[in-house]
Order: structure tokens, then sequence, then C-alpha cells
């Protein structure tokens, strides 16, 4: 094989990523259309977006250990904000 085959090889298996990447984000967003390198750099974002999202689970832990020690105070639905709005009220 050639540098060009290796090449071709390496573009393929890139935009198989891409497109495994763009599977995985299809039920909660659009793909953005453009070159390789675009779009390389809106999946980047998302992943970037998904890691804050996902290091936020160590402190939700801890907010929940410390409401449960809160008596009559009940566990808020962290998706619906006027849970969490009226329980900030009540602390």
């Amino acid at each position: 094989m050639g540098v060009r085959s290796d090449i071709r090889i390496t573009y393929l298996e890139a935009v198989d990523e891409i497109e495994l990447l763009w599977s995985a984000f299809q039920a909660k967003d659009k793909r953005e259309e453009g070159s390789l390198l675009l779009q390389v750099g809106y999946l980047k974002e998302r992943l970037e977006a998904l890691e804050e999202v996902l290091s936020l689970e160590d402190y939700l832990g801890t907010v929940e250990e410390c409401l449960k020690a809160i008596s009559g105070l009940a566990m808020p639905q962290w998706d619906k904000a006027e849970e969490l709005e009226e329980m900030l009220s009540v602390i």
C-alpha cells in the first residue's frame, strides 16, 4: 500500500467515526452540515458540553445527601425548574 491508500483509509475511518458520533447525538441534536473539519469542531463543542454536564453528577449526589438530611423536604425532580425554585424558597 502506498501513502495515498493510507490517507484514504484514514479519511474513511474518520468519516465513519464522525457518522458514529452524529448517530449518538441524533435524538438530542441536529446534525450540522459542512466540511469534516467544521463537523469535528461542532462535535468537539458538544462533547465538551456533555463532559461538563456529566461532571455535575458528583455535585448532584452531594446535594441529594444534604437534602435527605433536611426533615420534611421532598427531593425535587431536577429537570423541573418550578420544583427547584420551590425548594430554594423553602431552604
